[in-house]
């Protein structure tokens, strides 16, 4: 007791320091749990793990809920050409570090699927707090970690039972993917109707859901599996709507409980016994920073993702799974590894996490997209010496719908968009258009900004919208927004906002009418045909 005193204590300061700072939360409560551990001996680090099994398993049970299968249609194929490719990748980059750091077979594969998958927790925790869930590139960030951490966990099945012959590796397997059948019939047909009976009484919903935690971790455990997979799964199965919209609003504050609990311990447990395995560890998160970046990014533009959302998805994968860690403790108390490699898997979870929000930052996908716009072939057939031109920023859905009454009015248009694929099809209906960032103040001037008759911005950041509108004074700029103070914000620095919202609601009541009016047709010709 005296331990989880001290973890509250300082998870507490860990959010009040984040919160003064506004420093993402998860660095800070790792960097407070390493200072922890400083006053902590090598026994008492390792007795601070029995709370990394039990916040790891409430937490793995929220990480479920979060993964929504049926959000992720539309980016089907991406998530499963990223997920596999990304996973493969890294399991193989994983496993030849391991071996050239001298590390034998059995643990060069354990420390390679360590590093395979991406961390859900630290992922979901850094989209949320940017609003990022809903964005493209978010949904298939989701995506992939929900694919992985269902290949990881089946994977995971059948190792912990390493050595004990084929059979039962293959039962293991088969044991975690029955669960699993069973979590999706409960998702389907029993959860959504007791969380709709049960919508008001906010008691019985977060009862019975530890009720359903406990049950599929009882599971597990009876299955002879570790019990976090079977929390896993108890999330999942409550992860359709509206069940997992209103148990996040029930259960939101106890997650964050047990998300401050979950890192100060792994920073705590950090323990570094010589410079040799602080390198091995740096050496496999190069392999972690480089590989899964590179590969995400390649497959997502195969798979006709924009530029920005290729980058930003792969900077966002670069991380090793909390999972690493479950699957360390699995094996070293099976003895399949020893402690060395579970310290290791520690170590690298704990410097890619620390490095996630310095490779997710702006800055860093705005300089690679004004590196990359430099590769485009196609720039020197675009006009550049236009004037009183329109200026498109951000085609977006809505793009088609501009063009024709602009260019009706007489204006000539020029657009900046960052999606190659959508660059490609306005060049073939010959349409001025440069390839990069809307943001980019270089591709800005290149693209006669300040000679421009007026500039129309649809973008979501607006960090690139207050770029744009230092040029307020030389130029009319329009914006779209949708709350209302996104709408004061471009007033003040100069632009005129136009209202998405207002105009969703112009367009349904326009709607609307003529729909009434059809009716109202039809109804008067068939009373006259009667008669």
């Amino acid at each position: 007791m005296t331990y989880l005193a001290i973890i509250f204590v300082v998870t507490s300061v860990a959010y009040m320091i984040s919160a003064r700072t506004r420093i993402p939360r998860i660095p800070v409560l790792i960097l407070c749990g390493f200072l922890l551990g400083g006053f902590l001996s090598g026994e008492q680090r390792l007795e601070l793990r029995d709370h990394l099994d039990l916040s790891l398993t409430f937490l793995l049970f929220g990480a479920g809920i979060e993964l929504n299968p049926l959000r992720l249609k539309s980016h089907r194929n991406a998530v499963l050409w990223v997920g596999v490719f990304q996973f493969l990748v890294i399991l193989a980059g994983g496993f030849m570090m391991a071996g050239i750091l001298g590390y034998e077979l059995r643990s060069g594969l354990v420390i390679g699927l360590g590093l395979s998958a991406s961390s859900t927790l630290a992922v979901l925790q850094f989209l949320k707090q940017r609003q990022q869930m809903t964005e493209p590139f978010g949904r298939l960030v989701v995506g992939v970690l929900l694919l992985q951490d269902l290949v990881f966990l089946t994977l995971m099945a059948g190792l912990t039972r390493w050595g004990t012959g084929t059979p039962e590796v293959l039962k293991g397997i088969a044991e975690f993917l029955g669960l699993g059948l069973i979590a999706v019939l409960c998702q389907r047909y029993v959860f959504p109707r007791l969380v709709n009976a049960y919508a008001e009484d906010t008691e019985v919903l977060a009862i019975g859901s530890l009720a359903i935690c406990f049950t599929f971790a009882g599971l597990a455990v009876f299955f002879q599996l570790p019990p976090v997979l079977g929390a896993f799964l108890a999330g999942f199965s409550l992860a359709t709507f509206p069940s997992a919209g209103i148990l996040r609003g029930v259960l939101g504050s106890f997650f964050d409980f047990f998300t401050g609990i979950f890192f100060v311990s792994l920073g705590a447990t950090l323990l570094i016994t010589d410079w040799e395995i602080m390198g091995s560890a740096l050496a496999l998160s190069s392999v972690v920073w480089v590989l899964t970046p590179f590969t995400v990014f390649v497959v997502s533009r195969l798979t006709r993702r924009s530029w920005r959302g290729a980058l930003s998805s792969g900077f966002y994968l670069a991380q090793t799974s909390e999972l690493s860690l479950v699957l360390g403790l699995t094996c070293v108390r099976t003895g399949i590894v020893d402690e060395s490699v579970m310290n290791l898997l520690t170590m690298v979870t704990i410097l890619t996490t620390l490095a996630t929000p310095l490779l997710t930052s702006q800055n860093l996908t705005d300089f690679l997209l004004h590196q990359l716009s430099h590769f485009d072939r196609e720039i020197r057939r675009v006009k550049l010496d236009l004037e009183g031109h329109v200026l498109v920023l951000g085609f977006g859905d809505g793009g088609p719908y501009l063009l024709k009454p602009i260019q009706d009015s007489g204006y000539s248009v020029m657009v900046i968009e960052d999606d190659g694929q959508t660059v490609d099809q306005l060049r073939k209906l010959r349409i001025p258009c440069l390839f990069g960032d809307a943001g980019d103040p270089h591709l800005l001037r290149k693209a006669g900004i300040s000679r421009a008759a007026f500039v129309l911005v649809s973008m979501r950041r607006f960090d690139d919208i207050r770029e744009v509108l230092k040029y307020s004074s030389q130029v009319r700029i329009f914006v779209r927004v949708f709350e209302e103070f996104e709408a004061r914000k471009v007033k003040a620095l100069g632009g005129i906002p136009v209202s998405g919202a207002d105009a969703s609601v112009d367009a349904l009541e326009v709607w609307l009418t003529n729909l009434l009016q059809k009716q109202s047709a039809g109804q008067a010709s068939g009373e006259s045909g009667t008669s």
